[in-house]
């Protein structure tokens, strides 16, 4: 901290997406409205949270002088649900964000950047307090297990707040919180005892200090809330502030009081996502802001943990109850008609948000009510057991399940009884997924976040089915039949709930179905995670007649232990029509299945369908490629028209330069060329761009021959007179755009600086320069994100620069260049 200055900064990144996974499978399902991403997690990390971890930081002249990790210099908070699939799905990006708190615990006096947040970002108010403690006692324990520390702050889904929710985290050792403006009521001072309240009520709170809010009935306990800057963050998140460094900063500088002697901090709260996926290259302006104030030296970065180190509170607060950053009606937006929304649909209302809540409430509490009955005399203390069972979700394992069990069971338990305690435990942890905010925040009860957690409703119902004669299910459509919704092609959440969410459950049967299906196409498919669901074994495949068949049974341990086994039969005609038969089966059936599909495969016995195997079945399933799930129909419809594509270019592509002779004197003879044609001569050029991408040899690669192929688009005239002077049978830059060739040119100079450590550094540096060049030419743009930071890494490699000879170094330098980098000794 610099002590020569008495304005501070602190800018926080709320990060944050809703847990987006299937709850029967455990994972997102393709989202095709975030292509050419799988889904919005990862369109996100790519936009935003992966972004800020290698920021570019441009000097002057518009060169890159220094990838910069943001997460060293700003407050932030990530939800634990989405910490937990960025450290299974993108472990460098997960790891740069634990790296640069640990960083920023040295920068700041021992305090780190990353405060926790409540669980899954539930609005807390509006939560039970066995909830809300959970919440706490969640959040808090998943943040010392990622960064190895204890939090000093928490952030609070919507900034939603009341006075219990404050006395729970005070409880829980937090230390403070951040709010809007528009939260405060009213402040006095906590060392004069006889001063006066002041109402500060309409965002007119003094943002540049903490202020220590005490529970009414024991000023013993108390937890200090900053209320960051209002009209910066507003214009941040809402205002396009992040288009302009300057102007960012310009605003921060007139943020400061006039006269600041005694220290006074500005600082902003918005969601993360403003910082390159709402604004792009967001994450830039806001580098060059925390450089330039880095440098000036006349404001001083922080974090809120060491600013309330150095200047405690000198006042208290009163807070607005129920009050929230994101709706002036404070928590109404989740549980009434409150009139905010998203996009303005005339006619529409918010009537399905409280019907949502209370039958979600009502499930809520009738799913406690079986968990505490069913582990009675189980469990010591079900209150405790719950809040513990983070640590298993932390780390899902057995050696850390046998650890939880012998500390909160009463007693020695039974195989079954373990079962029971656990699927309990996760109808519990379902029972608070359906509270996630988002599910309430849009416009209708049949968008995607509300579909997400009734999702999780079902779920959490389907876990306590066992044990429950409750009607839970007909209970909770009782409540969604009341909510209406505006989309017309739904009456009401009932419809929602039939249409969307019951075909998205997928049992063992469904699974294995869904499987085989997958593995008669090809068993060397991508999507590995169903494999691990199904846990397949005693897979058998071959041919009957001119129709591939696969079957697969499951390692399912629950059919096993109920004495059955699951299996599928899948067949795969020569047109590609697929069917499969799934379905639960005794150990006599299966036998004799067994034997009858070893005879169909040896060419003994002959079958027409699957159906016959249906005999051997019993709550049986047929399904057909339609009844698939979407990664599943995605990933055969890849299989199949790579197959298809692989035929066409080894039927067509032997001869290609007699087929663009062809195209070529047509379009001379200024004739029409038929669009069928036209279309094909375009996926055979992108297939031969493609192939050279791939390209991987002792020489570089020849890019003469893909000019040659570009140069085939268009045909030149005889002479200048001639009309028209270039006629362009399509355009070359268009086919260039097309999403396989910018993936292939990213993978491969992915690729070439992967392997230039271990291989020709010369050739490698040929391959890039020459690619770079090809690229600018043709003003095409592939996604360079990750080349670059590998490169930077390179250039920044003291050890490995000073390796290269001369003639090598200048080439290095000469792609350095190219790529929009500073270069030289400028990255110290």
């Amino acid at each position: 901290m610099n002590k020569k200055t008495n304005r501070f900064l602190c800018i926080h990144g709320h990060f944050y997406q809703p847990p987006r996974e299937n709850p029967w499978t455990g994972t997102i399902h393709l989202q095709k409205s975030a292509y050419p991403f799988h889904d919005w997690n990862e369109r996100i990390t790519r936009e935003c949270y992966g972004p800020n971890t290698r920021s570019r930081l441009h000097g002057e002249n518009g060169f890159i002088k220094k990838l910069k990790n943001n997460y060293e210099q700003i407050s932030f908070n990530f939800g634990p649900t989405l910490l937990t699939w960025l450290e299974k799905n993108n472990p460098w990006i997960y790891s740069q964000i634990i790296e640069a708190d640990k960083k920023s615990c040295n920068t700041f006096g021992g305090h780190g950047n990353a405060i926790a947040q409540v669980y899954n970002h539930i609005i807390m108010p509006l939560a039970s307090e066995k909830d809300k403690i959970t919440q706490v006692k969640w959040g808090l324990a998943d943040f010392s297990h990622r960064f190895g520390r204890e939090a000093e702050g928490m952030w609070l889904a919507e900034t939603a707040v009341n006075r219990d929710t404050l006395k729970v985290m005070a409880s829980e050792g937090v230390r403070f919180t951040i709010l809007s403006p528009f939260q405060a009521h009213m402040v006095k001072s906590i060392s004069h005892n006889k001063s006066e309240w002041l109402d500060v009520s309409g965002g007119r709170v003094d943002c540049t200090h903490p202020y220590r809010y005490f529970l009414p009935e024991d000023r013993s306990l108390y937890i200090d809330i900053f209320f960051y800057n209002g009209p910066l963050s507003k214009a941040i998140a809402y205002e396009k502030l992040l288009g302009s460094g300057e102007i960012f900063l310009r605003k921060i500088m007139e943020a400061y009081p006039s006269e600041t002697n005694t220290p006074a901090l500005v600082s902003m709260a918005t969601d993360g996502e403003s910082y390159g996926h709402h604004f792009k290259f967001g994450e830039m302006a806001l580098t060059w802001v925390l450089d330039t104030v880095k440098h000036q030296g006349d404001i001083s970065i922080t974090n809120y943990g060491e600013f309330l180190e150095m200047c405690p509170p000198e006042k208290e607060v009163m807070i607005i109850e129920n009050s929230a950053w994101s709706c002036a009606h404070g928590v109404e937006r989740w549980r009434s008609n409150c009139g905010c929304s998203i996009s303005q649909h005339p006619g529409w209302t918010q009537s399905w948000r409280a019907p949502l809540r209370e039958g979600l409430d009502w499930l809520n509490m009738r799913l406690s009510k079986i968990f505490e009955r069913e582990t009675k005399g189980l469990l010591k203390d079900t209150v405790k057991t719950r809040n513990d069972y983070i640590t298993v979700l932390m780390t899902p394992d057995e050696k850390e399940k046998n650890r939880f069990l012998r500390k909160h069971s009463a007693g020695s338990l039974t195989k079954e009884q373990k079962n029971l305690v656990f699927r309990l435990l996760e109808s519990q942890k379902y029972s608070l997924y359906m509270f996630t905010s988002c599910g309430w925040f849009f416009d209708d009860i049949s968008g995607i976040e509300a579909i997400q957690v009734l999702m999780y409703a079902k779920k959490a119902i389907e876990l306590c089915g066992p044990f429950s004669d409750e009607g839970l299910e007909k209970g909770l459509m009782d409540y969604l039949n009341k909510a209406i919704s505006n989309d017309q092609r739904y009456e009401n959440g009932l419809e929602v709930y039939n249409k969307k969410i019951l075909p998205l459950k997928y049992d063992m049967v469904s699974l294995c179905a869904n499987y085989s299906l997958l593995c008669v196409v090809d068993q060397d498919h991508r999507l590995k995670w169903v494999k691990n669901i199904v846990k397949p074994h005693n897979v058998k495949m071959g041919m009957t007649g001119e129709n591939k068949l696969f079957f697969a049974e499951t390692g399912d341990p629950e059919a096993l232990d109920a004495g059955y086994k699951i299996c599928s039969i899948s067949i795969i005609t020569p047109e590609n029509e697929l069917k499969c038969i799934s379905g639960k089966t005794s150990r006599d059936d299966q036998k004799h299945m067994e034997e009858m599909i070893d005879r169909v495969l040896s060419g003994k016995e002959q079958v027409l369908g699957i159906d016959a195997f249906s005999k051997y079945l019993s709550d049986s399933e047929t399904l057909t490629f339609n009844d698939m799930m979407p990664d599943i129909k995605s990933e055969i419809m890849d299989i199949l028209l790579r197959r298809l594509e692989n035929q066409f270019f080894s039927t067509v592509c032997e001869r290609p330069q007699e087929m663009y002779n062809y195209i070529r004197y047509l379009a001379s003879q200024d004739e029409n060329i038929p669009d069928y044609l036209t279309n094909a001569i375009q996926s055979i050029t992108n297939g031969l761009i493609v192939k050279l991408f791939k390209y991987s040899g002792d020489a570089p690669i020849n890019y003469n021959e893909i000019e040659y192929l570009l140069s085939l688009f268009i045909s030149e005239p005889d002479d200048e007179e001639s009309n028209p002077v270039n006629r362009i049978v399509f355009d070359p830059v268009t086919l260039l755009q097309q999403y396989r060739i910018l993936q292939s040119i990213e993978c491969f100079l992915t690729g070439q600086i992967l392997s230039i450590r271990d291989n020709n550094i010369n050739l490698c540096l040929i391959n890039i320069l020459k690619t770079v060049e090809f690229i600018h030419k043709y003003n095409i743009y592939p996604d360079l994100w990750q080349f670059q930071n590998l490169f930077y890494d390179l250039s920044t490699d003291i050890g490995f620069i000073k390796k290269m000879d001369h003639d090598t170094l200048s080439l290095f330098r000469q792609v350095e260049r190219l790529l929009g980098f500073t270069g030289g000794n400028q990255y110290a």
